[in-house]
């Protein structure tokens, strides 16, 4: 498989480190906008540089595109790579607007593409030790979820409900991915600072499930303290609690006074690096492609976090619940 990166910043470099490590896959080149840096992440990796993303899909012929570039600017590589025949692996959020994310899921349905959203939290340990539980139906019927996710200020405040859009998606997705859809919000949003953006929000939802949730995301804590992201989900016969995405997940079961708990061990490096759990992934999405399945993050989950982000931005708007997915 022939496969390059659009973006030679650090998300991009871990992009290419993975594509490289895999076994099945040969990283053929590299494009980004400032020359030095992309053709230092080429030469790293014995890869070819590019400026031009059009120019590059023409002479390369890839069939896997990895899309790391800023935020607002995926939907252009993504269809351009989409029209060009590529699979497709773009981070987080897939687009900064709703019709953006849904004119590439179209895309990618219309060519018969995959097209993977980066939701790598999902990769960790600890979370796929609690999602094999949970899927083992340990949980019992499900009853609620809470979600906090609190780190520090981002530097580019250049949107109201940036926190929202950059961050949360990864909460919405974890909460979905535990709970199933999300069938209501009902927002409320701070903005301490006075800097016209709203740096902390307080969402609560009801899922389809008729399990109920509630986020707390901000950009006015820090993740230099522990507990900055934490994930309950409870119900009937069980609860997991998974803690800062690589640190630790813990089970307990209904009736039973102690609890299990697992964490990655001392040794065990790559199991304490958060940015392994993009390579992890990445090969996860490259396996299924070669073996003919979904992605294990499909377009549409990417997609239905947005909707989700942004139903809770009409609701603080209007000031009333709204249901995910309108416009």
């Amino acid at each position: 498989m022939k496969a390059v990166v659009v973006g030679a910043g650090p998300v991009g470099a871990i992009h290419a480190r993975a594509l490289a490590a895999h076994d099945s896959v040969e990283l053929v080149a590299v494009c980004g906008r400032t020359a030095a840096k992309t053709e230092a992440l080429a030469a790293r990796h014995g890869a070819r540089p590019h400026l031009s993303i059009h120019g590059m899909l023409e002479r390369e012929l890839p069939d896997l595109v990895c899309v790391a570039t800023g935020n607002r600017d995926h939907p252009g590589p993504v269809m351009a790579a989409l029209e060009a025949g590529a699979d497709v692996f773009v981070e987080k959020p897939m687009a900064w607007r709703l019709d953006e994310a849904r004119a590439m899921v179209e895309a990618a349905r219309s060519k018969g593409a995959a097209l993977g959203v980066n939701f790598n939290h999902r990769f960790s340990d600890p979370y796929l030790r609690a999602l094999d539980y949970a899927d083992g139906e340990g949980l019992g019927t499900l009853a609620y979820a809470a979600m906090k996710f609190a780190g520090d200020l981002y530097k580019e405040l250049d949107d109201p409900y940036c926190q929202l859009i950059e961050t949360q998606g990864h909460s919405f997705d974890l909460l979905r991915l535990f709970c199933g859809d999300i069938a209501e919000v009902s927002a409320f949003l701070a903005d301490p600072r006075g800097i016209g953006v709203y740096t902390s929000a307080a969402i609560n939802m009801r899922f389809e499930s008729g399990a109920v949730g509630a986020l707390l995301g901000s950009w006015d804590g820090s993740y230099a303290t522990s507990s900055s992201q934490v994930l309950e989900v409870a119900g009937t016969e069980g609860r997991i609690v998974v803690e800062d995405v690589i640190d630790s997940v813990r089970i307990f079961e209904a009736g039973r006074g102690d609890y299990r708990e697992w964490r990655p061990g001392i040794f065990d490096a790559q199991g304490r690096d958060f940015w392994r759990t993009i390579d992890r992934h990445l090969h996860a999405f490259i396996d299924a492609l070669l073996e003919g399945r979904k992605p294990p993050v499909t377009a549409e989950d990417g997609l239905r976090a947005l909707e989700a982000t942004y139903a809770a931005i009409r609701s603080f708007e209007q000031g009333q619940p709204i249901t995910p997915g309108g416009a």
